[in-house]
């Protein structure tokens, strides 16, 4: 079974991922779980790549960065119905970053109400 990824998208992304790193401005990352491991995994990578923190998790309600107008948010969700999820993001959009969605169902509701600047799907299973 060939699976039916959004090249174009996906190639805008890594433009948006080197592009936010040459013009010196953050990139944060919400997700949970099982999801959020993964993003973990790309964290690691792109901070020692880097060598030095470009990248920072969005985790708990103790710890909400500073995301200003222009940065990068990446937010991950499967399903796209993970309530604390939704709830940064909601308060991460008043602030106009840059979202983009990385989810395998683009029709959730969360991404209607925050409008992310790209939408990265990707096909899986979900927990709906």
């Amino acid at each position: 079974m060939l699976l039916k990824l959004d090249c174009e998208n996906n190639y805008k992304f890594y433009d948006l991922i080197l592009d936010t790193i040459e013009n010196k401005r953050k990139i944060f990352y919400v997700a949970a779980v099982r999801t959020g491991y993964a993003v973990d995994i790309f964290d690691v990578l792109l901070n020692t790549w880097q060598r030095e923190n470009v990248i920072f998790r969005i985790d708990n309600e103790n710890y909400f960065p500073s995301v200003r107008e222009n940065d990068l948010v990446l937010a991950v969700s499967g399903s796209g119905e993970t309530e604390s999820i939704n709830e940064y993001l909601i308060k991460i959009a008043q602030r106009k970053a840059k979202i983009v969605a990385i989810t395998a169902q683009p029709e959730a509701e969360i991404w209607k109400e925050i409008n992310p600047y790209l939408m990265v799907y990707i096909p899986g299973r979900t927990k709906s």
